[in-house]
């Protein structure tokens, strides 16, 4: 899977999920909002730079790089049991195909409404905020439960 898309974003929060997931979207709390993503087996909210608006969204595999310009750089553990994965925001979405597994996430997003979606296929995947424009939490104060938005 490589390519781009462009999303129309709005609430600040793009959504990353297997398209078998029943409840996609997480509510979110103020330390998921300060750390930059929620995070559930099968979906993952994250954090944009802006509002609402346009953003160019790269998908990568296997890629290691970090982008210079990206201001959050998140790093989450992904199930994907159906080999297809929905990108989307809460207005706007768009699917791609990747082998089912579990993979590696890394969430890029730069203040120029960029956003990479980087997957590697990973055994023992780990969460880590690398870059973000807010204090960085440490990994064990890191809040990895959400609940499904109903």
């Amino acid at each position: 899977m490589q390519g781009s898309q462009v999303l129309e974003v709005s609430y600040g929060q793009i959504s990353v999920f297997d398209a078998a997931t029943s409840t996609p979207f997480s509510l979110w709390e103020d330390r998921h909002v300060h750390q930059g993503f929620t995070w559930r087996e099968g979906a993952v909210g994250f954090r944009t730079m802006a509002e609402n608006g346009p953003f160019h969204v790269t998908l990568t595999e296997g890629s290691t790089g970090v982008s210079e310009s990206s201001v959050l750089l998140v790093d989450v553990p992904f199930l994907s049991r159906s080999g297809k994965v929905v990108v989307a925001s809460v207005a706007d979405e768009f699917e791609v195909r990747i082998a089912a597994g579990s993979y590696q996430l890394r969430y890029g997003c730069s203040a120029d409404h960029r956003i990479v979606l980087d997957w590697t296929q990973c055994i023992k995947p780990v969460f880590r905020v690398t870059r973000s424009d807010r204090p960085i939490p440490n990994d064990s104060d890191l809040l990895l439960v959400a609940h499904p938005a109903l």
